[in-house]
């Protein structure tokens, strides 16, 4: 289920500039019907209208659903229907609905106040502040645009257009729909709960006459296949040595493999059905694809979904080193140690991600004999080091410190 937060979008915006939208009047003349061009025709999917007192709005979008990073783009109406001219104070461009948003939380209605960023164009008020006239039946149609936040809260937004202190409310008129949806898994980890995000596999569906409808999707190659994909948007987990990872399974839910993947989207050779032994998994970052399996008795209907998230683990205590305290002892001079005459000068084409990558890496400029390899990581300067060694034999090792593109930065030889 998903997880909502109160969230309030607010923009009074003024774009006057855009052609034929709400150009500004000339002073001391009272605004008349043709100001403004009515919202076109391909905008009218949504259109809504209330009278509230002295004044009707109305409002079009170009659709009701949207999703994160799009536009929104809304052209909203204010007339004066109150039978009479309005004479009011201030500038003939002020003529025009102040549009706000409202995202209604679960609870129904509670609101936040977090502003949409306000578009580029807008112009200051004027500050003409002599009496002007809105004739009986005068309209004008505003356009208001603003682009959606990639972080915004998802979920039904109220829409309210005011005037003169009068406000019309219109509920639930706009859906803000999440990029991808989120899985019914959860996982935990200590206090941190995080929703994967799912992608459809396959369904089977047995029909009254015993027959199947079978269906396919993409799965996770939707994501990781789409060369624009943007992985910022799978949720993260960062987990301690100590730390255990746990799944919360709705009753309809079981889960069919659990799939590994590195920073580099290449799948690993283990694979596992239980969601806690992740926390065994060694110090790095994953990508891991749960396969679950849904039933549904009521229709017979069993479907099938990756879920994915991302694993953060951190390097286990004995694996971590300092490469600033290395460099602060082993300097060129010093007795054993190699500063230049590298084998491995050139980057490799892949950066070096795990253990294994970074044994095989420093082989290239082994020259002791060795039976034991021992591998640590500094994750802030981002150097392997690899120490060739063999045991139960003091001295005449050899350590061999790469940067992440496998580059030779320093080598030291063991007394």
């Amino acid at each position: 289920m998903k997880k909502i937060i109160a969230f309030l979008l607010i923009v009074i915006l003024c774009l006057p500039s855009c052609a034929g939208i709400g150009d500004n009047l000339p002073k001391n003349e009272s605004v008349s019907d043709n100001t403004a061009e009515a919202a076109p025709e391909t905008h009218q999917i949504a259109e809504n209208e209330k009278r509230v007192g002295n004044f009707a709005f109305s409002f079009t979008t170009e659709k009701t659903e949207y999703l994160p990073g799009e536009t929104i783009h809304i052209y909203a109406t204010v007339t004066n229907v109150s039978g009479e001219d309005h004479v009011y104070t201030g500038s003939s461009s002020a003529f025009m609905a102040d549009i706000v948003m409202y995202w209604k939380n679960e609870s129904g209605g509670e609101l936040n106040y977090d502003p949409i960023p306000w578009a580029e164009d807008t112009i200051p008020w004027a500050e003409d502040h002599r009496l002007h006239t809105i004739k009986n039946e005068t309209s004008r149609t505003t356009l208001y645009q603003f682009r959606i936040p990639d972080d915004v809260k998802t979920g039904y937004y109220d829409i309210s257009l005011s005037y003169n202190g009068e406000v019309a409310l219109w509920d639930n008129v706009i859906l803000i729909s999440p990029k991808y949806q989120q899985s019914d898994l959860m996982v935990y980890c200590g206090e941190v709960t995080i929703h994967p995000i799912e992608f459809f596999l396959s369904s089977s569906e047995r029909l009254e006459d015993g027959s199947y409808i079978e269906s396919d999707g993409l799965g996770i190659s939707e994501l990781f296949d789409d060369p624009d994909a943007d992985l910022s948007v799978v949720p993260e987990l960062i987990v301690g040595n100590k730390d255990i990872i746990q799944p919360l399974l709705h009753s309809h839910v079981s889960i069919e493999s659990i799939d590994i993947y590195n920073k580099r989207l290449e799948k690993l050779a283990v694979s596992m059905t239980n969601i806690e032994a992740l926390s065994d998994i060694e110090g790095g970052e994953y990508y891991i694809v749960i396969t679950e399996k849904r039933h549904t008795d009521i229709k017979q209907l069993i479907s099938r979904y990756q879920s994915v998230f991302k694993l953060i683990k951190e390097f286990p205590d004995g694996s971590v080193f300092s490469y600033v305290d290395v460099t602060s002892v082993y300097k060129e001079g010093v007795p054993g140690v190699v500063t230049s005459g590298f084998k491995n000068t050139e980057k490799t084409e892949l950066e070096i991600i795990n253990i294994h990558e970074a044994s095989q890496r420093a082989i290239a400029e082994v020259t002791v004999e060795y039976n034991y390899v021992d591998v640590k990581y500094d994750p802030i300067s981002g150097v392997w080091q690899v120490l060739f060694a063999q045991r139960n034999i003091p001295g005449g090792d050899q350590t061999v410190y790469l940067d992440s593109n496998g580059v030779t930065l320093l080598i030291v030889y063991g007394e």
